[in-house]
């Protein structure tokens, strides 16, 4: 074999190799079958793109991606990749957690009692947990609109 395809054919491996190191680095199973979820929310302050998703404490998988509804701009949509052994049930909610005391954000899954599951592409419940910060803030709101009258 010429020595150029030798250098062509290490280069590509190492690309590959790179961007799976990379991705397993960011919290994603590289070879693991997953299932894509969708939930909307207001506001996601603190949720990121690799945030976990727990369901009763364990990571079922990340949020592998957040953006704006295109139909209704006052909405944000959170891609969630779960691991396809975890089975959601159809009135599951989705629920935006604090998961550590400096502030970062995960989503916890609250399993549901139905008999039916999401399947791939559906949409879950949303609801958010009042934190410190949120709890702090709208204090302080409260607290400024008093001291204008």
């Amino acid at each position: 074999m010429k020595r150029e395809a030798k250098i062509g054919i290490f280069a590509v491996v190492m690309i590959l190799a790179a961007w799976a190191g990379i991705r397993f680095l960011k919290g994603f199973d590289i070879f693991g079958r997953n299932t894509v979820y969708y939930t909307a929310y207001d506001q996601v302050n603190g949720v990121q793109s690799a945030s976990s998703v727990l369901m009763q404490g364990v990571k079922i998988g990340t949020v592998t991606g957040i953006s704006f509804d295109p139909q209704r701009s006052d909405k944000v949509i959170l891609q969630l990749t779960i691991k396809r052994q975890y089975r959601i049930p159809s009135d599951s909610e989705a629920k935006i957690v604090s998961s550590s005391l400096m502030g970062a954000k995960a989503i916890e899954v609250t399993y549901g009692e139905s008999d039916t599951y999401l399947e791939q592409g559906d949409t879950l419940r949303s609801s958010r947990n009042r934190d410190l910060m949120d709890m702090a803030g709208s204090e302080l709101e409260f607290s400024s609109r008093r001291s204008r009258r």
